[in-house]
């Protein structure tokens, strides 16, 4: 499997059950997203960007059509650590440290333990010096960035990102949007 797969999307669509009516969440849609790129899903709050993104990470199923990423299906990716996703709500383990949280990334993604490569993640998205703290300790914003050192750290091949930014200062926001495409670039991903 290439570092840098394609995503093909072919007649996939969601609708869901609502009061006893159907709702359509995702039109029947067909798309190929070349592999190595950053691509953008724009669109107006409710319209199923979240949910085409659940999709793609294999996190929901599909009414219809299929997904591949590469050659495999989102589950396949998923199952081997081929993927990660950080969510609009952050999701941290409200037990761990936040270098708990973002090495629980690489344990999840059955990578060697290695304190250099949190250390540096925590350092990239600016919570070095709050290593020790626990997610009820930090502001939303910080929460936030522990969650995409998290994704980060199991060094997967596809990384869905679900509006991560949404909770960061407009000064964070700007510098990771600035350093996490060249970090993502230099690691061949």
């Amino acid at each position: 499997m290439s570092a840098r797969p394609d995503i093909c999307l072919v007649g996939v669509a969601k609708s869901f059950g609502v009061d006893g009516r159907r709702v359509e969440a995702v039109a029947p849609i067909n798309v190929r997203l070349a592999g190595g790129q950053m691509t953008a899903l724009v669109g107006p709050s409710g319209c199923g960007k979240s949910t085409l993104l659940r999709l793609i990470a294999g996190l929901e199923a599909t009414t219809e059509g299929t997904i591949t990423i590469g050659a495999e299906t989102p589950d396949a990716l998923r199952r081997r650590a081929g993927l990660a996703m950080a969510f609009q709500d952050p999701a941290l383990l409200p037990w761990r440290t936040v270098e708990g949280n973002v090495a629980l990334g690489r344990a999840l993604a059955r990578k060697p333990r290695d304190p250099k490569v949190v250390r540096d993640l925590i350092a990239l998205v600016g919570l070095s010096g709050f290593e020790g703290r626990r997610p009820a300790e930090l502001s939303g914003g910080m929460r936030q960035r522990a969650a995409i050192a998290r994704a980060l750290a199991g060094e997967p091949e596809l990384l869905l990102l679900d509006e991560p930014f949404a909770a960061v200062d407009a000064l964070t926001r700007d510098r990771l949007n600035t350093e996490l495409p060249p970090l993502w670039e230099a690691r061949g991903a």
